[in-house]
């Protein structure tokens, strides 16, 4: 079954001006653990990977702009 939120996650970041480097630093930030690579972000949004329901909750406060980077 493909991820219905990965157009959105897509969208999200774009939107945020991040690439996926930016945007695993700042889920990294948010769960503060170093586990999110870019790798990992390309896959949610490109593949369908459906994320677990503690990483959406990290991507979201990510996108929220609850952690920035810099």
């Amino acid at each position: 079954m493909p991820d219905p939120f990965a157009d959105p996650r897509l969208r999200l970041r774009r939107d945020a001006g991040r690439t996926h480097e930016e945007q695993a630093a700042a889920i990294n930030a948010v769960s503060r653990r170093d586990t999110m690579t870019r790798r990992e972000t390309g896959r949610r949004e490109n593949v369908g990977n459906i994320p677990a329901p503690h990483t959406i909750g990290r991507i979201a406060a990510a996108d929220a702009g609850k952690a920035r980077t810099s």
